[in-house]
């Protein structure tokens, strides 16, 4: 405490732990304001009194003085599941959580009913199925050689570019998307192993969702099975029709894959 003598204790207790403790990990300006601001309500005199709380519901307070005993009583006393109140988060915040930790649930009874209900030869001819339909509605890629040709690199319209990079983009997802499927119809045939990761796309789609296999490399999307290949054909159809055409006169910012180059484009 000497160090600061125009400083309080605890002043100085808040300045230690704000910006030398955890000012090496919390290196931004306004981070550590803000850190030094939530440390007031932990160095304070006010804290020195019984019953002193930390937050508004008054769950979370300093314990009374007392043995050593009482202290881990009054720690089995605070809720097992803490509210959001306790990381300064609004009562809302539980609903993103809750919404996560349901959505976490129900996928792992799905996963497991999909693996131990039904018979094997059912879920074969279902994922066949499935797999022949995506592989009939999902096109395959474009030719981007062709597309260079007739919307050559021109510093007069950078939307040659644009279009250019946005089949590339779209080529290796259905590079992804026909390959995974034909690999899938050869592993159920026993020409091919099933591996790890296509067995998870397997008991996805059985599920009606969109293999994580596919988002990994796709655009963000969350439709499910059906919805996300119909989007899929739609956003293809757009730029074929770009390709065989001329550059459109308004575009659906929704069908790119990557919104940002078409907005640095445009720009």
């Amino acid at each position: 405490m000497d160090e600061y003598p125009d400083k309080t204790p605890f002043e100085a207790l808040r300045y230690l732990t704000g910006e030398c403790n955890y000012g090496g990990r919390v290196t931004e300006g306004l981070d550590r304001r803000t850190l030094m601001v939530l440390l007031d309500d932990y160095y304070c005199e006010a804290i020195l009194e019984d019953g002193y709380k930390f937050s508004p519901s008054g769950v979370y307070y300093v314990p009374t003085h007392g043995e050593y005993a009482s202290y881990p009583e009054y720690a089995k006393s605070l809720p097992q599941f803490p509210d959001p109140e306790i990381f300064g988060f609004h009562q809302n915040a539980a609903i993103t959580k809750n919404l996560n930790e349901t959505d976490a649930i129900l996928n792992a009874v799905l996963l497991t009913q999909a693996q131990a209900g039904g018979e094997s030869s059912d879920q074969d001819a279902k994922v066949n199925a499935i797999a022949d339909n995506v592989l009939s509605e999902v096109p395959l890629p474009y030719n981007v050689k062709e597309a260079e040709k007739k919307y050559p690199v021109r510093y007069e319209q950078s939307m040659n570019t644009v279009l250019t990079q946005e089949l590339s983009r779209f080529n290796a997802l259905i590079n992804l998307i026909r390959g995974s499927m034909q690999d899938m119809k050869k592993a159920i045939k026993g020409e091919v192993l099933l591996s790890p990761q296509l067995e998870v796309a397997l008991f996805q789609i059985l599920d009606g969702k969109v293999p994580a296999l596919w988002l990994a490399k796709c655009y963000p999307s969350l439709k499910p099975l059906g919805g996300f290949i119909k989007d899929l054909k739609e956003r293809l159809s757009f730029f074929q029709i770009w390709l065989d055409t001329q550059i459109p006169e308004y575009f659906w910012i929704n069908k790119f894959y990557f919104t940002h180059g078409f907005l640095t484009g445009a720009l």
